[in-house]
């Protein structure tokens, strides 16, 4: 019919002669009409407003789809030059083209809410660490996440380690990132080296990443994904305590106190590596990076790595500090230099002194010696520690009794003397 008309147009119009024969080429496509049936109201769904009935018929009547209705179901015939024509939404759009979009009125989506917008608690306490961390002269850095089998190897990860059970991408860009990584250390200890290769021989880096761990292998479901967060640091005038303090900035960024206990890991120092734990449970670790692992990345200043675990860290996102009011009384201090065997740990004797008397506020030690007179199995540790009073100010005589009882814990528990 559409050629017909167009011909007639070419005569009436004197644009050119029509020839009596005729060929019609085609591409042996059926040139019939294709049945389509769909629900109105799936049609009224998409458009999210209800239109007539009568008024759907008419403009599909008019695009010379020849619509029936019958109940909810809609039948039209789809012209072979429709081929765009699919399903139920692209004869929504139809409707709506023709019937008016200045009908469409925008609603809710259902289960829809209004919100305030903004930082989750999971990004907020994130942030919260990381601008802790920069106040500290920490740069925040970021790395793939994918990394190659034999960074494993250079942390000398054994055959049957956790971090060895990786997940391997199909289609890698090279070998050098060919699996998905278990551990951060690897990527911020070869930062650490390519820093002091281009002679920056000083410096204190982290990265907050995910580490993914296949629930089986081969998979079958998406890898557990932890986000942890990796300290890195060196230079000369860098020590495991300067790593140990950024990591208690980051407690007490979270309002913990973490409890820090001989550790061990492949690429650590076996005397300079810590686990970290808070709550009695194992959240981390810090320690200095192996003089072999520092030849073999041409390291020129010692470096120290760490790594913590925000997942197991996330429960303690919502903590506010609690106010305590200032006492009305002085602070009273003591300074106790105490003898010990040399297996015990500051910590150790940290805790034991806190637990001893409540009004004990602060312990900090400030002097550790070996040597002529002490006993060469033993070690002496001085600390200060820090009596807070609460209601009534503490005598000379009242600090006098809770220092003997406190040396009399020692005694009994870990067989620690006062130093004469």
């Amino acid at each position: 019919m559409a050629m017909k008309r167009a011909l007639h147009l070419v005569e009436e119009l004197g644009c050119g002669k029509i020839s009596k024969t005729h060929v019609d080429v085609n591409t042996g496509n059926s040139l019939e009409k294709k049945e389509m049936k769909a629900s109105i109201k799936k049609v009224n769904g998409v458009l999210g407003i209800t239109v007539p009935d009568e008024d759907i018929v008419r403009i599909l009547t008019n695009l010379n789809f020849e619509p029936t209705v019958n109940g909810d179901e809609l039948t039209i015939k789809v012209p072979a030059y429709r081929e765009d024509m699919e399903d139920y939404p692209d004869i929504a759009e139809e409707v709506i083209r023709m019937y008016g979009y200045d009908h469409v009125h925008g609603t809710f989506l259902e289960g829809a809410a209004v919100t305030m917008g903004g930082r989750n608690l999971k990004q907020k306490a994130e942030l919260r660490i990381k601008r802790a961390l920069c106040a500290q002269g920490a740069n925040e850095c970021m790395h793939y996440s994918f990394f190659s089998p034999s960074d494993l190897n250079l942390l000398g990860y054994a055959e049957d380690a956790k971090e060895r059970e990786v997940v391997k991408i199909l289609n890698p860009i090279n070998e050098d990132l060919s699996v998905m990584r278990t551990t951060l250390a690897a990527q911020m200890i070869h930062a650490i080296s390519r820093n002091q290769k281009k002679g920056t021989l000083e410096g204190r880096l982290f990265e907050v990443g995910n580490r993914f761990f296949p629930k089986s292998l081969p998979l079958t479901d998406y890898p557990d994904e932890k986000v942890t967060l990796c300290i890195g640091i060196f230079g000369q005038d860098e020590d495991f305590y300067t790593l140990k303090g950024l990591c208690d900035n980051v407690a007490d960024t979270l309002h913990v106190s973490f409890k820090y206990e001989a550790g061990n890991k492949p690429f650590l120092h076996p005397y300079r590596t810590a686990k970290i734990l808070c709550d009695g449970v194992e959240v981390g670790y810090l320690g200095q990076i192996t003089y072999e692992i520092q030849d073999a990345e041409d390291m020129r200043v010692p470096a120290y790595v760490a790594e913590l675990d925000l997942d197991a860290l996330s429960k303690y996102y919502e903590n506010v500090p609690a106010f305590v009011p200032l006492s009305k009384f002085d602070k009273q201090k003591r300074d106790l230099a105490l003898i010990m065997d040399k297996t015990t740990t500051c910590g150790e004797v940290e805790e034991a002194i806190y637990s001893s008397c409540k009004f004990v506020t602060d312990v900090k030690l400030f002097d550790v010696y070996e040597g002529v007179p002490i006993p060469p199995t033993k070690k002496s540790m001085a600390f200060t520690i820090t009596f807070t009073p609460k209601d009534e100010e503490l005598t000379d005589e009242v600090i006098s009794g809770y220092v003997d009882k406190m040396l009399r814990k020692l005694q009994f528990t870990m067989g620690i003397e006062l130093r004469s």
